[in-house]
Protein backbone atom coordinates (compact mmCIF):
# COMPACT_ATOMS: atom_id res chain seq x y z
CA UNK A 1 0.00 0.00 0.00
CA UNK A 2 1.49 3.52 -1.05
CA UNK A 3 1.77 6.34 1.16
CA UNK A 4 -1.44 8.16 0.28
CA UNK A 5 -3.60 4.89 0.79
CA UNK A 6 -2.60 5.24 4.31
CA UNK A 7 -2.90 8.59 4.68
CA UNK A 8 -6.35 8.18 3.29
CA UNK A 9 -7.06 5.50 5.25
CA UNK A 10 -5.93 6.93 8.26
CA UNK A 11 -7.92 10.59 7.36
CA UNK A 12 -10.92 8.11 6.78
CA UNK A 13 -10.78 6.37 9.98
CA UNK A 14 -10.42 9.79 12.12
CA UNK A 15 -13.39 11.50 10.50
CA UNK A 16 -15.80 8.07 11.15
CA UNK A 17 -14.70 7.74 14.79
CA UNK A 18 -15.39 11.63 15.51
CA UNK A 19 -18.98 11.62 13.22
CA UNK A 20 -19.20 8.54 15.35
CA UNK A 21 -18.29 9.55 18.75
CA UNK A 22 -21.15 11.06 20.17
CA UNK A 23 -23.90 8.12 19.35
CA UNK A 24 -21.39 5.52 20.37
CA UNK A 25 -20.51 7.26 23.54
CA UNK A 26 -23.79 7.90 24.57
CA UNK A 27 -25.07 4.36 24.23
CA UNK A 28 -22.40 2.09 25.19
CA UNK A 29 -19.16 4.43 25.75
CA UNK A 30 -17.58 2.10 28.14
CA UNK A 31 -17.27 -0.65 26.49
CA UNK A 32 -17.04 0.73 22.92
CA UNK A 33 -13.63 2.60 24.27
CA UNK A 34 -12.11 -0.64 26.12
CA UNK A 35 -12.05 -2.23 22.75
CA UNK A 36 -10.54 0.69 21.12
CA UNK A 37 -7.60 0.66 23.91
CA UNK A 38 -6.69 -2.68 22.96
CA UNK A 39 -7.16 -2.41 19.11
CA UNK A 40 -4.97 0.97 19.24
CA UNK A 41 -2.27 -0.95 21.94
CA UNK A 42 -2.56 -4.01 19.07
CA UNK A 43 -1.78 -1.31 16.40
CA UNK A 44 1.27 0.26 18.00
CA UNK A 45 2.78 -2.99 18.76
CA UNK A 46 2.49 -3.88 15.01
CA UNK A 47 5.10 -0.93 14.54
CA UNK A 48 8.10 -3.09 16.13
CA UNK A 49 7.51 -5.11 12.74
CA UNK A 50 9.34 -2.89 10.78
CA UNK A 51 12.44 -3.43 13.96
CA UNK A 52 12.42 -6.76 13.72
CA UNK A 53 12.48 -6.81 10.19
CA UNK A 54 15.73 -5.20 10.18
CA UNK A 55 17.04 -7.13 14.07
CA UNK A 56 16.02 -10.84 12.07
CA UNK A 57 17.99 -12.45 9.40
CA UNK A 58 15.42 -14.76 7.97
CA UNK A 59 12.80 -11.65 7.02
CA UNK A 60 15.46 -8.65 6.69
CA UNK A 61 15.01 -9.26 2.75
CA UNK A 62 11.30 -9.64 2.79
CA UNK A 63 9.57 -6.51 0.73
CA UNK A 64 11.62 -3.21 0.85
CA UNK A 65 12.24 -0.39 3.34
CA UNK A 66 10.58 2.31 2.32
CA UNK A 67 7.76 0.15 2.22
CA UNK A 68 7.78 -1.50 5.90
CA UNK A 69 8.56 2.50 7.20
CA UNK A 70 5.40 3.43 5.66
CA UNK A 71 3.74 0.56 7.32
CA UNK A 72 5.39 1.68 10.73
CA UNK A 73 4.17 5.15 9.98
CA UNK A 74 1.19 3.90 9.10
CA UNK A 75 0.38 1.89 12.42
CA UNK A 76 1.74 4.79 14.54
CA UNK A 77 -0.54 6.41 13.26
CA UNK A 78 -3.67 4.49 13.89
CA UNK A 79 -2.93 3.31 17.07
CA UNK A 80 -2.30 6.79 19.21
CA UNK A 81 -5.63 7.87 16.88
CA UNK A 82 -7.67 4.99 18.26
CA UNK A 83 -5.80 5.70 21.89
CA UNK A 84 -7.18 8.85 21.88
CA UNK A 85 -10.58 8.33 21.66
CA UNK A 86 -10.24 5.83 24.20
CA UNK A 87 -8.88 8.13 26.31
CA UNK A 88 -12.47 9.98 25.72
CA UNK A 89 -10.28 12.73 25.18
CA UNK A 90 -9.01 13.28 29.03
CA UNK A 91 -5.98 11.38 30.60
CA UNK A 92 -4.64 11.91 34.21
CA UNK A 93 -1.82 10.19 36.73
CA UNK A 94 0.32 7.53 35.57
CA UNK A 95 -1.70 7.49 32.09
CA UNK A 96 -1.40 10.67 31.11
CA UNK A 97 2.77 10.37 31.36
CA UNK A 98 2.44 6.91 28.71
CA UNK A 99 -0.61 9.18 26.29
CA UNK A 100 1.66 12.01 26.07
CA UNK A 101 5.13 10.24 25.67
CA UNK A 102 2.95 8.08 22.77
CA UNK A 103 1.87 11.43 21.16
CA UNK A 104 5.66 12.67 20.94
CA UNK A 105 7.02 9.36 19.68
CA UNK A 106 4.41 9.44 17.19
CA UNK A 107 4.84 13.28 16.12
CA UNK A 108 8.51 12.94 16.13
CA UNK A 109 8.20 9.63 13.77
CA UNK A 110 5.91 11.62 11.32
CA UNK A 111 8.25 14.59 11.27
CA UNK A 112 11.29 12.55 11.25
CA UNK A 113 9.99 10.55 7.85
CA UNK A 114 9.11 13.81 6.32
CA UNK A 115 12.68 15.20 6.83
CA UNK A 116 14.43 11.72 5.98
CA UNK A 117 12.80 11.76 2.98
CA UNK A 118 13.61 15.12 1.86
CA UNK A 119 17.14 14.39 2.14
CA UNK A 120 17.18 10.96 0.46
CA UNK A 121 15.00 12.60 -2.48
CA UNK A 122 17.34 15.98 -2.36
CA UNK A 123 20.61 13.57 -2.48
CA UNK A 124 19.60 11.17 -5.13
CA UNK A 125 18.64 14.83 -7.15
CA UNK A 126 22.26 16.26 -6.51
CA UNK A 127 24.15 13.07 -7.56
CA UNK A 128 22.16 12.77 -10.94
CA UNK A 129 23.48 16.64 -11.55
CA UNK A 130 26.77 15.97 -10.75
CA UNK A 131 26.73 12.76 -13.10
CA UNK A 132 25.10 15.25 -15.88
CA UNK A 133 28.02 17.66 -15.21
CA UNK A 134 30.73 14.89 -14.92
CA UNK A 135 29.57 13.88 -18.54
CA UNK A 136 29.66 17.54 -19.46
CA UNK A 137 33.28 17.72 -18.34
CA UNK A 138 33.94 14.61 -20.55
CA UNK A 139 32.94 15.88 -23.83
CA UNK A 140 34.69 19.24 -23.06
CA UNK A 141 37.62 17.56 -23.13
CA UNK A 142 37.33 14.98 -25.71
CA UNK A 143 35.88 18.50 -27.98
CA UNK A 144 39.55 20.06 -27.01
CA UNK A 145 41.68 17.93 -25.17
CA UNK A 146 45.06 20.03 -25.98
CA UNK A 147 43.15 23.03 -23.91
CA UNK A 148 40.72 21.32 -21.07
CA UNK A 149 43.18 17.84 -20.51
CA UNK A 150 42.06 15.34 -17.91
CA UNK A 151 44.65 16.20 -15.45
CA UNK A 152 43.14 20.04 -15.96
CA UNK A 153 39.78 19.84 -14.95
CA UNK A 154 40.26 17.34 -12.41
CA UNK A 155 42.28 19.67 -10.93
CA UNK A 156 40.06 22.27 -11.47
CA UNK A 157 37.11 20.40 -9.98
CA UNK A 158 38.94 20.31 -6.51
CA UNK A 159 40.04 23.30 -6.80
CA UNK A 160 36.14 24.20 -6.97
CA UNK A 161 35.19 22.02 -4.01
CA UNK A 162 38.04 23.35 -2.07
CA UNK A 163 36.94 27.02 -2.79
CA UNK A 164 33.08 26.07 -2.00
CA UNK A 165 34.38 25.25 1.48
CA UNK A 166 36.61 28.46 1.97
CA UNK A 167 39.67 26.92 0.83
CA UNK A 168 40.19 23.81 2.61
CA UNK A 169 39.23 20.49 1.60
CA UNK A 170 36.24 18.47 2.78
CA UNK A 171 38.54 16.15 5.07
CA UNK A 172 39.63 19.12 6.71
CA UNK A 173 36.37 20.22 7.52
CA UNK A 174 34.38 19.19 11.21
CA UNK A 175 32.13 16.29 10.56
CA UNK A 176 29.20 18.59 12.55
CA UNK A 177 26.19 20.21 10.62
CA UNK A 178 27.19 24.00 12.34
CA UNK A 179 31.06 24.05 10.55
CA UNK A 180 30.17 22.52 7.68
CA UNK A 181 27.76 25.45 7.74
CA UNK A 182 30.11 27.92 8.54
CA UNK A 183 32.71 26.79 5.96
CA UNK A 184 30.16 26.70 3.55
CA UNK A 185 29.38 30.26 4.29
CA UNK A 186 33.34 31.20 3.86
CA UNK A 187 33.10 29.79 0.70
CA UNK A 188 30.42 31.98 -0.92
CA UNK A 189 32.77 34.94 0.15
CA UNK A 190 35.93 33.44 -1.66
CA UNK A 191 33.56 32.77 -4.59
CA UNK A 192 32.11 36.21 -4.68
CA UNK A 193 35.73 37.36 -3.84
CA UNK A 194 38.26 35.56 -5.18
CA UNK A 195 38.54 34.10 -8.71
CA UNK A 196 38.59 30.61 -9.35
CA UNK A 197 41.97 29.10 -9.81
CA UNK A 198 42.15 27.39 -12.96
CA UNK A 199 44.33 27.98 -16.26
CA UNK A 200 43.79 31.37 -17.84
CA UNK A 201 42.67 29.95 -20.91
CA UNK A 202 39.42 28.60 -18.78
CA UNK A 203 36.69 30.12 -20.34
CA UNK A 204 33.58 32.16 -18.21
CA UNK A 205 31.02 29.40 -19.18
CA UNK A 206 33.58 26.38 -18.15
CA UNK A 207 34.51 28.62 -14.66
CA UNK A 208 30.67 29.06 -13.99
CA UNK A 209 30.49 25.21 -14.35
CA UNK A 210 33.48 24.42 -12.15
CA UNK A 211 32.02 27.21 -9.26
CA UNK A 212 27.95 25.26 -9.59
CA UNK A 213 29.98 21.32 -9.79
CA UNK A 214 32.00 22.66 -6.28
CA UNK A 215 28.84 24.36 -5.31
CA UNK A 216 26.59 20.78 -5.65
CA UNK A 217 29.60 18.86 -4.06
CA UNK A 218 28.98 20.88 -1.06
CA UNK A 219 24.98 20.42 -0.92
CA UNK A 220 25.87 16.91 -0.95
CA UNK A 221 28.24 17.11 2.33
CA UNK A 222 25.70 19.05 4.08
CA UNK A 223 22.99 16.59 2.98
CA UNK A 224 25.33 13.83 4.74
CA UNK A 225 25.61 15.98 7.91
CA UNK A 226 21.79 16.72 8.20
CA UNK A 227 21.44 12.89 7.65
CA UNK A 228 23.67 12.41 10.71
CA UNK A 229 22.04 14.54 12.48
CA UNK A 230 19.16 12.26 12.02
CA UNK A 231 20.57 9.99 14.44
CA UNK A 232 20.12 12.37 17.26
CA UNK A 233 16.08 12.25 16.19
CA UNK A 234 16.31 8.87 16.22
CA UNK A 235 17.90 8.75 19.94
CA UNK A 236 15.15 11.17 21.11
CA UNK A 237 12.45 9.11 19.67
CA UNK A 238 12.94 5.99 20.76
CA UNK A 239 13.23 6.31 24.74
CA UNK A 240 9.40 8.08 24.17
CA UNK A 241 8.40 4.95 22.82
CA UNK A 242 10.06 2.71 25.31
CA UNK A 243 8.66 4.22 27.81
CA UNK A 244 5.00 4.69 26.75
CA UNK A 245 5.07 0.78 26.57
CA UNK A 246 6.32 0.35 30.05
CA UNK A 247 3.78 2.86 31.60
CA UNK A 248 1.18 1.08 29.25
CA UNK A 249 1.39 -2.36 30.37
CA UNK A 250 1.09 -1.21 33.66
CA UNK A 251 -1.87 0.83 33.11
CA UNK A 252 -2.94 -2.17 31.01
CA UNK A 253 -1.81 -4.80 34.04
CA UNK A 254 -3.52 -2.76 36.93
CA UNK A 255 -6.75 -2.08 35.01
CA UNK A 256 -6.93 -6.20 34.05
CA UNK A 257 -6.41 -7.26 37.87
CA UNK A 258 -7.84 -3.83 40.28
CA UNK A 259 -9.93 -2.20 37.63
CA UNK A 260 -8.28 0.95 38.13
CA UNK A 261 -8.29 3.28 35.30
Amino acid sequence: MGTRLYVLFWFTLLVVLTAAWPWYNARSGEYFRYWLGWGGFSVICLTNLYILRKKIPAIKDLGNVSGWLNFHIFCGLIGPTLIVFHSNFRVNGLVAISFWSMMISAISGVVGRYFYTQILQQRGSLKGQLRTYDQGFVKLQQVAPQTYSAAMLSQAKSEALRMAFGGHTLKEIPRSLTAVLLYSILGDIQFYLKPLPVPNHTSRAVRRKLKEYGVMQRKLALLDAYKRLMGYWHAFHVPFAIFMYVVAIIHIVAELLFRVK
